[in-house]
């Protein structure tokens, strides 16, 4: 899955596209996302905004908007977006995007 990460400043143009275990993610486990370093995100009321823009082959994605924010120092530790794509009567695929301060 491959996902749009919107700053808080512009949530026309994305920031990156992250790709599950691509260069951008720092996590290698399958179905799971890790970005490093997000700035706080503070100036907007809604956060950071990450959107699906594809799903694995196969899978139906969530293409609906999800927000979140990153806070100075990160506290209360990194912030968790769960997205979970269905593939008929075999499952589900979930990703989950972990964004954190440095």
């Amino acid at each position: 899955a491959c996902f749009y990460i919107f700053s808080p400043a512009d949530y026309v143009n994305e920031l990156m596209n992250v790709c599950d275990n691509d260069a951008n993610d720092a996590n290698d486990t399958e179905g799971w996302l890790l970005i490093n370093n997000l700035p706080q995100s503070l100036q907007s009321e809604y956060g950071y905004m990450v959107q699906e823009s594809s799903a694995p082959e196969g899978y139906d994605g969530d293409f609906s908007e999800h927000f979140a924010h990153v806070y100075p120092g990160n506290v209360g530790g990194p912030i968790t977006i769960t997205i979970v794509n269905e593939f008929g009567t075999l499952g589900t695929y979930q990703i989950v995007v972990f964004g954190k301060t440095s």
